[in-house]
């Protein structure tokens, strides 16, 4: 490239990419030395701390360095922004990324080689991209931007682009996996609401059969056109409601136990006003 901008990056032809910089066999550029900071990257408590740390620790090597991460998706010629250094003045333009056919994120994507990509002009003078993986399956990518006129202890390489994007892989893993498993929890919490649902609205029908046994006596004992008489029918009609909404509810959990029901909101929360309004 000329000069550095992120929209010829992104739709930069694959041959004209690099598999290595020109300054990665220099003495000192070995990713040993941040190796041990990177281990510790799989420890921080979000993908977004993971990623900053591990900017960190790249930075030490290679100079100032700002990395993406993201995530592939599926069935999309589309890359979605997962975490990343950049201000968020500067992150709007990569939330979203398009792969275009033929182009060096095309190709990191198919085969997973890292690539690189050099700038004569502007503050970006390397990027690199490398592939997230899991079980043998490209999942995202890695974007490595280094700053111009920056200096660390060596020099951008593809053994730094490969250790960073192995540590993040398996940071992407783990929060695919806590999301899980805390889908799983709520799932548990969720069943456990509609079991304790089912005892608590079947009782409530029981005492409602109550109310209406009491109510038809009570009925029986009063003169026909008594304010009694007309009080217990009153009763009657509610509790009758509100028997009938039980059963609906009662149903509606029973299924929901079992892992599947439909319900019309609009409908029961109609009823439930209306009973509301008698009481």
């Amino acid at each position: 490239m000329k000069e550095w901008n992120w929209k010829t990056m992104v739709e930069l032809p694959a041959d004209q990419a690099r598999q290595e910089p020109d300054a990665s066999g220099v003495l000192g550029s070995c990713p040993c030395s941040c190796l041990r900071s990177m281990v510790h990257v799989v420890d921080a408590v979000s993908t977004e701390q993971a990623v900053l740390e591990a900017q960190a620790a790249l930075g030490d090597v290679t100079g100032k360095v700002l990395l993406s991460v993201y995530r592939r998706v599926e069935g999309e010629d589309q890359l979605d922004l997962v975490a990343t250094g950049h201000n968020p003045s500067d992150t709007l333009a990569r939330i979203r990324v398009s792969v275009v056919a033929a182009s060096m994120l095309a190709a990191v994507l198919t085969d997973g080689v890292v690539r690189w990509a050099m700038a004569d002009e502007g503050d970006v003078s390397a990027v690199g991209v490398a592939a997230l993986r899991d079980r043998g399956q490209t999942i995202g990518l890695v974007v490595a931007e280094f700053a111009r006129d920056s200096t660390g202890v060596g020099k951008p390489s593809v053994v730094c682009l490969h250790c960073v994007a192995a540590v993040m892989s398996v940071v992407i893993l783990r929060a695919r996996v806590d999301e899980a498993q805390g889908s799983l929890l709520s799932l548990a919490r969720y069943r456990s609401v509609a079991e304790l649902s089912v005892q608590v609205t079947h009782d409530f029908n029981n005492m409602m059969q109550g109310v209406l046994g009491n109510a038809a006596l009570a009925k029986m004992d009063a003169p026909e056109d008594s304010p009694v008489a007309v009080s217990m029918t009153a009763i009657e009609e509610s509790a009758t409601r509100a028997s009938a909404l039980a059963r609906k509810l009662l149903n509606f959990a029973r299924d929901s136990a079992k892992g599947g029901a439909t319900c019309d909101a609009v409908k029961a929360a109609s009823d439930a006003l209306d009973l509301a309004g008698t009481l």
